[in-house]
């Protein structure tokens, strides 16, 4: 997938953070498969190669690299020309320590943890470079424009200023109610946190899926809400408040496909709650697979919507149409079998829980 991401824009590539909407544009069911490990979803290619190629292109993975080669190169210097023993025994360190690294980026990539650490190395190894070079009488002395100095440091203030309240105490702000909102027991007290956590500058989205899914499996760890009218009644708030969201949110990513598929899980599941909105659903997975029609779990969630609908042959049609796009796919084998039981048993039937939407 991410070689066929690169051939479509290979000189500046997809932009940074765009990996999910090149992954939807180019998928591979395939992934579906136990044998391929049954995981549905990515957000970045798990090479660094790749990564950097889709989102920059070779424009930017020949700057990503030049990053490491200059400060190896650096580093050897040092290793080579310094007095000092332990600068050279530093230099060494981290030059076994970048070059692990990239090594280790060709399964991963970097994140905010990783990021740290690396941050750390570049800044030690210009250091030991520049003394270095102090050492050897290498050095050049570049003066800068004293007011060019003060345009420079403002910039980088304001810069850090902005940074830091639109964008890092916000995300704060929404990983700590992430957090609490576990541990609250009401509905009175999760829903202010719900707009806290929803209106997000980053991850809105992973925000309010983990969310909506971490409601739905607390319910089906602790059903026995679900005969109590006033928590049943309390529970149908939430819910409404999750529709909203993703319905918002759809709004403004029109293109975005997974949010299609949690937005009609969350129209059938309130099913359970004896609200009937599966005719919409419906209509929501179908601009769904408009947008991927080569997945099959919108088909799947088509199949169990219709299940509840009591629509036998078209819930047996889209549980085929899903087969019928990889058979190798053994959740689409499931979902007909479920199909199947269903109708035999109805309308006593089991809830369908979608494990990879």
């Amino acid at each position: 997938m991410s070689q066929k991401s690169v051939a479509q824009k290979p000189i500046l590539g997809w932009g940074t953070d765009n990996f999910e909407r090149v992954f939807e544009k180019n998928y591979d069911n395939r992934l579906l498969q136990n044998n391929y490990g049954a995981e549905a979803w990515f957000d970045r290619a798990h090479n660094i190669f790749f990564d950097q190629t889709v989102d920059s292109g070779i424009a930017g993975i020949i700057s990503y690299l030049a990053i490491y080669v200059v400060i190896i190169l650096s580093l050897i210097y040092v290793t080579l020309n310094s007095q000092e023993k332990n600068d050279r025994t530093f230099a060494g360190i981290l030059i076994i320590y970048f070059s692990l690294h990239l090594i280790e980026l060709q399964t991963a990539f970097d994140s905010s943890i990783s990021y740290i650490m690396v941050a750390f190395m570049i800044v030690s190894s210009m250091v030991l470079f520049y003394r270095t070079q102090h050492h050897v009488k290498l050095q050049k002395k570049i003066v800068i424009n004293h007011k060019l100095k003060y345009i420079v440091a403002t910039v980088l203030i304001l810069f850090f200023v902005w940074s830091t309240c639109w964008g890092l105490i916000p995300i704060l702000r929404a990983q700590i109610t992430n957090g609490n909102l576990r541990s609250v027991g009401s509905t009175e007290k999760r829903i202010p946190m719900y707009f806290i956590l929803f209106n997000s500058p980053m991850d809105s989205h992973g925000f309010l899926w983990r969310t909506t899914t971490d409601f739905q499996r607390g319910i089906a760890a602790n059903s026995g809400v679900l005969v109590d009218e006033r928590k049943v009644n309390e529970l149908k708030k939430e819910m409404l408040i999750f529709e909203e969201k993703y319905r918002q949110f759809i709004e403004d990513n029109p293109n975005h496909f997974r949010a299609r598929l949690n937005l009609a899980d969350i129209l059938i599941y309130q099913r359970l709650f004896e609200v009937d909105k599966l005719e919409e659903a419906q209509k929501i997975l179908d601009q769904a697979i408009t947008l991927v029609p080569q997945s099959p779990q919108p088909y799947w969630m088509k199949a169990v919507g219709y299940i509840y609908m009591k629509d036998f042959e078209h819930a047996r049609e889209y549980a085929k149409k899903a087969y019928d796009l990889n058979p190798n796919i053994e959740q689409s084998t499931e979902v007909m079998n479920y199909v199947e039981e269903s109708i035999k048993t109805f309308p006593d039937i089991d809830l369908y829980f979608f494990k990879q939407i």
